[in-house]
């Protein structure tokens, strides 16, 4: 459907992506496994144009159905105090997700998000 185009959110809700049974089960098994753990990454990878970018919108739905506050993250140059801020700000919230593409770049500010 993409072949190298950048997915959006309107053709994951409307259920234009692939369905993938072994990212959905591994996604409901971090799921399970999140509910003891304060911080997790999950992480996808695999060649290009193989699906990553349209599973992790996948992935959003289906966290933001179990109750995540999920943000989006597409860059170079992720701020990570300001979700950091927003968490501090926002107590009633106990459940966020991250989606972040691309994320390789910038392992060292995914290493510390999860010190946070």
């Amino acid at each position: 459907m993409y072949f190298g185009f950048e997915p959006n959110w309107l053709d994951v809700f409307d259920e234009w992506d692939f369905q993938n049974n072994n990212l959905v089960e591994a996604l409901s098994d971090f799921c399970d496994i999140s509910k003891t753990e304060e911080s997790r990454v999950f992480a996808i990878y695999g060649k290009g144009l193989s699906g990553k970018s349209t599973f992790l919108l996948r992935a959003g739905i289906e966290l933001d159905s179990l109750g995540y506050e999920v943000w989006d993250f597409r860059g170079k140059h992720f701020n990570y105090y300001e979700l950091f801020k927003w968490t501090k700000l926002n107590p009633d919230k106990k459940k966020f997700a991250l989606l972040y593409d691309n994320a390789s770049y910038n392992y060292r500010d995914v290493l510390r998000l999860v010190k946070l």
